[in-house]
């Protein structure tokens, strides 16, 4: 099974992104600050769990969703 990372994806993009990637049955983790999009956006095309950036350990599991902003020092 296939891992992915997305920045920015509770937004246009990022959420028509997941919508098309989640057909084939990939884990997807997002990274969003939720500036523009929101947790409804996502919710729209995929059931997701919120986690901390503490909480991440090894690959994600389904879809999860991670607030926050890549440019933390916590990302790095």
């Amino acid at each position: 099974m296939n891992n992915i990372l997305i920045t920015g994806g509770c937004g246009f993009l990022g959420t028509k992104l997941i919508e098309s990637l989640s057909i084939n049955n990939v884990n997807i983790r997002v990274i969003d600050n939720l500036t523009t999009g929101t947790r409804s956006d996502l919710a729209n095309v995929a059931k997701y769990k919120e986690i901390l950036v503490s909480d991440i350990n090894g690959p994600p599991t389904g879809v999860e969703l991670v607030v926050g902003d890549i440019l933390d020092a916590q990302f790095a």
